[in-house]
């Protein structure tokens, strides 16, 4: 669903692009960045991060919270961007400095603004609510010295049914999320929750629990230029708060069309709305009848959309740059069906062997990270097929795989 384009100048083609962080999305950002002829540059907290073991990338080593290892990045590279929205605010404040002063020629995107809403999941809630957006309700915990027990009563009368309690900044994967049963009377877990919340400084909100039938996710790219292209709108299927599975189209695989069209629109929406320059995500809740929530933004490259390395003309990570860089972004049309399933660890394990599997239609990613923990995400598998059937069939096969695997640590 393009929009008009609308006219604006485009920029050099940059040659240097630097990226915060050194994880998983940090990889496979360098990957395209290479495909596409550019030089990252990364700044990585450990040489043993997943792109900190790159070859052809320039490394930096050093805290995410160091201004000056920050500027260092900038004055090296003509555009930075973010593997995560878990930047600490001084560094965002740092970074809107940079991209601001007349001595600098890089650009920040997404912009220190945008990522200031999208780091905070209180403020995403609050934005989608100006911007009439549907999103789950919600209450916020007083700021004051009130005890915790006080509003988890007032919790429990707003929302009999229960709640997610969750850490405003913070939290991913599952960390930062407490489910609150007021029938089963674990204040006492909710209440060390809360205290871990303002140990880190984070504000803290419950949000009513919603009977869903199905989640989706769509991933979109936004351009300079003011374009947008989105992959096609996927299922996702959570273990324990964490995506373990992916796969689409989703309008083919059971989701109403309605419902796809209705995402789709409000991920638009949302980029305009913040004026997001890049790729971004956006998860949302399927409701019995159809209709679609929010239920969280990314404004990055996200796991919804890695499928798309193998299945796609056009994988996020690459558009996300052809965006930054103000080029035509490329198409996202895909294979027929397609999946994606993360391997995930069970247990910890320093050093686990890489998990392989590449046949037919299946295509595997290994992170190379240095330990392996339960629920960490060590790679995944993207998986292609032409009907839903050989879809599920190479699903399957890859799940035996990945359990056969972690047998064999």
């Amino acid at each position: 669903m393009p929009l008009e384009s609308r006219e604006k100048s485009t920029p050099n083609q940059a040659q240097a692009v630097g990226i915060i962080g050194a994880g998983q999305l940090a990889l496979m950002l360098a990957e395209a960045a290479l495909e596409l002829e550019l030089t990252p540059h990364i700044l990585a907290q450990s040489p043993h991060d997943p792109a900190a073991q790159m070859d052809q990338v320039k490394v930096k080593i050093g805290s995410l919270q160091d201004s000056q290892m920050l500027t260092e990045l900038a004055k090296a590279t003509e555009i930075l961007t973010f593997e995560s929205e878990l930047v600490p605010l001084d560094v965002l404040a740092q970074a809107s400095r940079l991209s601001g002063s007349e001595k600098s020629h890089c650009k920040i995107y997404p912009s220190p603004q945008v990522m200031g809403v999208c780091s905070d999941k209180l403020k995403q809630k609050q934005m989608l609510r100006g911007a009439r957006i549907p999103t789950s309700d919600w209450i916020v915990m007083p700021r004051d010295s009130e005890p915790p027990e006080k509003w988890l009563t007032q919790v429990a009368s707003q929302f009999p049914a229960g709640a997610m309690i969750k850490w405003a900044r913070g939290g991913y994967d599952g960390r930062g999320n407490f489910l609150f049963k007021p029938e089963t009377a674990n204040h006492e877990k909710a209440e060390r929750f809360i205290e871990k919340a303002r140990e880190r400084e984070s504000d803290i909100y419950a949000e009513e629990l919603i009977e869903i039938k199905n989640e989706i996710a769509v991933v979109t790219t936004r351009s300079i230029r003011g374009e947008s292209i989105q992959l096609p709108t996927v299922i996702t299927r959570q273990v324990r708060s964490v995506c373990a599975e992916v796969r689409g189209p989703a309008n083919l695989l059971g989701i109403a069309q309605k419902s796809v069209q209705v995402a789709e629109e409000y991920a638009l929406q949302i980029g305009e709305a913040l004026d997001i320059t890049g790729t971004y995500a956006v998860e949302f809740f399927v409701k019995d009848d159809s209709s679609v929530i929010v239920n969280e933004i990314a404004p990055r490259v996200h796991n919804s959309g890695h499928f798309s390395q193998d299945t796609a003309t056009t994988s996020q990570f690459k558009n996300h740059w052809l965006g930054l860089l103000g080029r035509n972004l490329g198409s996202t049309q895909t294979t027929p069906f397609f999946g994606m399933i993360n391997i995930l660890g069970e247990q910890h394990i320093q050093n686990p062997k890489p998990f392989y599997l590449n046949e037919k239609g299946i295509t595997s990613h290994w992170y190379g990270k240095m330990e392996s923990r339960p629920d960490r995400k060590l790679g995944h598998v993207n998986v292609e097929a032409d009907t839903p059937a050989r879809l599920e069939q190479r699903l399957e096969t890859v799940k035996t795989a990945i359990k056969n695997w972690h047998k064999s640590l």
